[in-house]
């Protein structure tokens, strides 16, 4: 599984291509704690905190990496422009899709595995 950690305040979060979990896992006494919006579980490691955090992460993707999957999902014969899928993303047809800030730019899209697949599904009901 491909992930970073980032740590904060002694909280440790995951960061998926670019996309960091509101999750974190944080060193409480003699005990590890999972958070969520509120405590989660009690976990016996900050390793197992941090592998059920990106276990439970979707899988997000770039757009040129969506462009592949999209390819892959059988939605198009040929990758389509990386432009067309940020103008796919600006009007709103891969849900819950974002742009990840990054300093002194404006920012690329991410586009979760499931929002993928339900541009694929809508596109096959046409």
């Amino acid at each position: 599984m491909n992930f970073e950690t980032v740590e904060r305040c002694g909280r440790t979060y995951i960061v998926k291509n670019g996309v960091e979990s509101a999750a974190f896992v944080e060193k409480r006494r003699r005990s590890w704690y999972l958070y969520d919006s509120v405590i989660a579980a009690v976990v016996p490691s900050e390793d197992e905190g941090i592998t059920r955090i990106a276990n439970a992460m979707d899988d997000w993707y770039t757009v040129a990496q969506a462009a592949e999957v999209l390819v892959e999902l059988g939605a198009f014969d040929a990758p389509p422009s990386t432009q067309m899928v940020c103008t796919w993303a600006r009007e709103g047809k891969f849900p819950g899709a974002f742009k990840a800030r990054q300093r002194g730019s404006g920012g690329s899209w991410r586009i979760s595995e499931a929002g993928i697949e339900a541009f694929v599904a809508e596109r096959r009901e046409r």
